[in-house]
């Protein structure tokens, strides 16, 4: 696909995405479906990538004394192809309507393309094995029966398993629907 395609096909996914959270009001309390969109390896110009994300907080948590811990399943895909599925935890903080919620999730990366666009940009970033693992903490607002609006950043790296390890830090813009 050329980059216009790509764009068109994001476009389509975010509405998607959207209007199915706005017309689904419906709480089953099946659990938190969060979308993001976000910089992928915002430090390295020659490498950053617009991606789309989806995670799915599952309704069943734990009680430890650090706060109610919740399993969570997602996904990424930058524009070059680049990808990562993961599973971990997560815990949400909340102050009043503020929302502060660390996670961390080991999960399976793929590299992507190594393709140049005629800028210049456009190739993925080789992480050094397929295993990684993916901090992030996001900062949000409470919107009530809409969701949850936040801000977040993570680091994706193999925490030194492979002699190769660059890692990549992200920022993100999500919002997370609870069902």
């Amino acid at each position: 696909f050329n980059s216009r395609y790509r764009l068109i096909i994001m476009k389509f996914i975010i509405r998607a995405f959207v209007f199915l959270t706005l017309v689904s009001g419906a709480k089953v309390h099946a659990g938190e479906l969060k979308a993001s969109v976000f910089q992928f390896d915002y430090e390295h110009v020659d490498q950053q990538a617009m991606s789309l994300g989806f995670n799915y907080s599952f309704d069943n948590s734990y009680e430890t004394p650090i706060g109610t811990v919740k399993p969570l399943a997602g996904a990424f895909m930058t524009e070059y192809y680049a990808g990562m599925a993961y599973a971990g935890a997560k815990i949400d903080y909340k102050i009043g309507r503020l929302v502060i919620t660390p996670s961390f999730t080991p999960g399976l990366y793929s590299y992507g393309s190594d393709k140049r666009g005629k800028n210049g940009k456009g190739y993925s970033k080789s992480l050094g094995q397929i295993l990684q693992f993916k901090s992030q903490i996001d900062v949000g607002l409470d919107i009530g029966s809409l969701g949850v609006l936040s801000l977040g950043a993570s680091h994706i790296s193999n925490g030194d398993l492979a002699d190769y390890n660059p890692g990549v830090n992200n920022y993100h813009f999500n919002f997370t629907k609870i069902f």
